[in-house]
């Protein structure tokens, strides 16, 4: 090979190289960028899972899987900087403390299950809810749920 032609490969693999670390650049940026709308495809993922083990799972593997939700919503929120993600998350979180609520209720927690209403009746306060009382989070909790919701609930 003569040295001009070891000169044009040399040249090539070099713009080669610089043009792999540019796209890198670029696709590092967008991927970290849509990481919050990955985010939230996690969390309603997970929300489908509690759901199934709502509905056919024992008490107690309810209630890891909801102290798990609240877990990962804790943790997605942190890394979101987007405002209104940041209230889906509190908004999700609240309806999980609910639930959590009526599960240590149900196995005889009454201080648990105080304590979780509280909690959830403070992060309500937060999103801007006008009525945080915790029938009002019980009936939001059981209309995301799916459950029929009489008459006097729509009016």
């Amino acid at each position: 090979m003569s040295k001009r032609s070891v000169a044009i490969v040399l040249w090539a693999t070099g713009a080669a190289l610089i043009a792999a670390g540019i796209a890198f650049s670029i696709g590092w940026k967008m991927g970290v960028s849509a990481g919050p709308s990955f985010d939230l495809l996690s969390a309603n993922q997970f929300g489908s899972y509690v759901s199934a083990i709502r509905h056919s799972g024992t008490d107690a593997a309810y209630e890891a899987a909801l102290r798990a939700e609240l877990t990962l919503n804790e943790q997605l929120k942190t890394r979101d900087p987007n405002p209104s993600s940041r209230q889906f998350y509190d908004f999700d979180s609240m309806l999980t403390l609910v639930r959590l609520s009526e599960v240590a209720k149900k196995r005889g927690a009454e201080d648990e299950a105080i304590a979780f209403g509280a909690q959830a009746e403070l992060r309500c306060t937060g999103i801007g809810i006008r009525n945080c009382s915790h029938p009002e989070l019980l009936r939001m909790t059981r209309y995301s749920d799916g459950e029929q919701l009489g008459k006097r609930d729509y009016e």
